[in-house]
């Protein structure tokens, strides 16, 4: 017999790609296609600044899943950006809100991004040379089209009553992950957080409502030299989940800090190949790096990942949902990384509190709690030892790095539910939040804004700190690992690291 619903759920995908016509844009349009004119360029965001857009490959998306249980009613919301934020001041979540349906009942809404490579600037570091990349009139066009995907997934008449499944798996289990998962220059510890997680919202009569996919790496495959709007590898897994099972598939990252997808750090196999799924790519042999990249060998990563899904539903049993609940929890931290300092009084970055003077961070941390799943948000790209514990998961190569910082407090065992999704880039891009016992450098010494600084086994091939440089502050890691214990009900006080 079938589970009886307990739970409703709608969804809506909105596309947010500034190409093209769409009634919704009432901006200028390029000869090209791309929006903006001579004054107002689309900068891809990711790697270095310069580049503009050239054109679009496939869509950027605003993709809306509402859930309901009672009374409590939560939008969960991934957008193929590289980041995106609760308050930049004139675009952000809190725009958004101001543009929702009166009415709705919504208890809570929670945006995340992708952390997409390949997308519009929406921070304003990846312009030309030195400028703000971000384009206003477009990011005020994206809150409004956010506003629309919510307003139409939440939508009474849009919701139904759904069945769940949920899945999990990883590359021991589905072999197509096996090597997708890479750290940035090999930096150690050599750890991941290897699990796919998957639910699955089922419509009455069988049919599928959404997939949403929940995975841990960057997605960059297409690098730094491709100029097409696209959302890179997710686009392949939602379209050939879709494919199979109909539906809207939601794609959202994880704990990614220091993950990167194959290819982008040099292959140490000794083979002259990288294999995707038993495809073979071929690797130039003096960078050991893919000898070419482009749209074929992306979608092989994604149809790679969308095996991985499918496997993960196999032969599942549907679960019962009779209870959602949300909290949320108010964290702070001050901005401590020179650059990003010189930023925000080049008033190029918008998302940070505080006054010139003394600016600092200020996100939250959402726990969603679905029948026997829980869903945790991380404001950035958290390295996944902060989440599953760094006294477990902590460099062994290199005593003489550590600085002394105790040990952030593990967050998983925390997590009580029989499935554990993790919401990374959300509310917030916040940055790489390293674990402090291997931060370089850490305080009294400074962060110098003309390089990264060296590792104290270089000798030993130990690449330098480039994260560091791309992170809000040395602070962030046991600010969020025990905002999360205190989130899940557990006791900070117990942790030096959280005292």
């Amino acid at each position: 017999m079938p589970v009886v619903a307990q739970l409703r759920a709608g969804v809506a995908a909105v596309p947010l790609t500034p190409f093209g016509e769409n009634p919704d844009w009432k901006g200028p349009v390029t000869e090209s296609g791309l929006w903006g004119d001579a004054d107002h360029r689309i900068w891809i965001a990711g790697f270095g600044s310069n580049r503009p857009a050239l054109g679009k490959h496939d869509d950027i998306w605003a993709r809306a899943l509402v859930l309901q249980v009672g009374k409590t009613k939560v939008a969960l919301v991934a957008l193929d950006f590289i980041g995106y934020y609760q308050n930049a001041g004139y675009y952000g979540v809190n725009q958004v809100m101001k543009q929702l349906k009166p009415g709705l009942g919504l208890t809570e809404v929670i945006v995340a991004s992708t952390h997409n490579h390949q997308g519009p600037d929406t921070i304003g570091m990846w312009g030309a040379a030195n400028k703000d990349g971000k384009y206003a009139d477009y990011l005020k066009f994206v809150d409004r089209e956010i506003a629309k995907a919510i307003n139409t997934a939440a939508d009474p008449a849009n919701m139904s009553e759904v069945r769940v499944r949920f899945g999990v798996t990883n590359p021991q289990r589905s072999p197509s992950l096996l090597g997708l998962q890479v750290r940035t220059s090999h930096r150690p510890p050599d750890f991941f957080d290897e699990e796919l997680r998957v639910m699955q919202l089922i419509k009455p009569g069988g049919l599928s409502l959404a997939t949403l996919i929940n995975w841990n790496t960057h997605p960059e495959s297409l690098e730094s030299k491709n100029q097409q709007l696209t959302s890179d590898f997710p686009h392949f897994v939602r379209d050939a989940v879709e494919s199979k099972f109909g539906g809207t598939a939601v794609y959202f990252s994880g704990d990614l800090g220091a993950v990167e997808i194959i290819g982008d750090t040099f292959s140490t196999t000794g083979k002259d190949y990288e294999s995707i799924d038993g495809r073979h790519f071929p690797l130039d042999l003096k960078s050991n790096r893919p000898a070419a990249l482009g749209f074929e060998r992306t979608k092989a990563i994604g149809d790679a990942v969308a095996k991985a899904v499918f496997q993960a539903l196999a032969n599942v049993k549907e679960e019962k949902i009779d209870t959602l609940n949300v909290k949320s929890l108010k964290i702070t931290a001050p901005l401590t990384n020179p650059g990003f300092q010189a930023m925000v009084h080049a008033k190029m970055l918008s998302n940070y509190g505080g006054d010139d003077e003394h600016p600092r961070v200020d996100t939250t941390l959402y726990h969603l709690q679905l029948g026997p799943a829980d869903f945790i948000t991380l404001p950035g790209e958290v390295f996944p030892e902060v989440i599953w514990g760094v006294e477990a998961h902590k460099r062994t190569d290199c005593p003489e790095n550590a600085n002394g910082r105790p040990y952030e407090p593990a967050v998983m065992p925390l997590l009580k539910g029989k499935y554990h999704f993790i919401i990374g880039l959300a509310p917030d891009e916040l940055g790489y939040v390293v674990p402090q016992y291997d931060f370089t450098p850490f305080p009294p010494k400074e962060m110098s804004l003309q390089g990264r600084a060296q590792d104290a086994c270089k000798s030993k091939g130990v690449p330098d700190h480039y994260h560091e440089t791309n992170s809000s502050t040395y602070k962030m890691a046991p600010v969020i690992a025990c905002g999360l214990v205190q989130l899940l009900g557990g006791d900070p006080g117990k942790y030096e690291a959280c005292k």
